[in-house]
């Protein structure tokens, strides 16, 4: 017997993945190349590593079912940028890129009425904060 609470995971999950797979698809379409998806490490991910020319964008993707009311800081905290930040450290320590720019990007995936809408930031924070 599957309980609410799992089906709900379950289903939140799902939504973050087909997130996930537009946001990629939104990506090559505006020529990037995909490195990784989901890049783990001590505690933090990233939900996809792409490069365009001499940039490797760092993305966050959050997906909602309904409107989006929160201000971007509310999405991505400050603690969420410093696990994402430290991850991407640890990524450009195991991979070798050409890329001379980095960049933290946030993409927020709205699914309502069969419509999806993207909204796309690039250089949402940066390192330094």
């Amino acid at each position: 017997m599957i309980h609410s609470k799992q089906l709900l995971k379950e289903t939140h999950k799902q939504t973050g993945i087909e997130g996930e797979a537009t946001v990629i698809e939104y990506l090559k379409n505006s020529g990037y190349q995909i490195h990784a998806c989901n890049y783990r490490y001590h505690g933090g991910e990233i939900d996809i590593i792409a490069q365009r020319g001499d940039i490797i964008s760092f993305v966050e993707v959050k997906t909602r079912k309904t409107q989006y009311l929160e201000h971007l800081s509310a999405v991505i905290t400050p603690t969420k940028q410093r696990k994402i930040i430290r991850t991407a450290q640890h990524y450009l320590l195991r991979h070798q890129h050409t890329a001379v720019v980095l960049r933290f990007d946030v993409a927020l995936v709205e699914y309502k009425n069969s419509i999806t809408t993207i909204s796309y930031f690039p250089n949402a924070f940066s390192a330094s904060e």
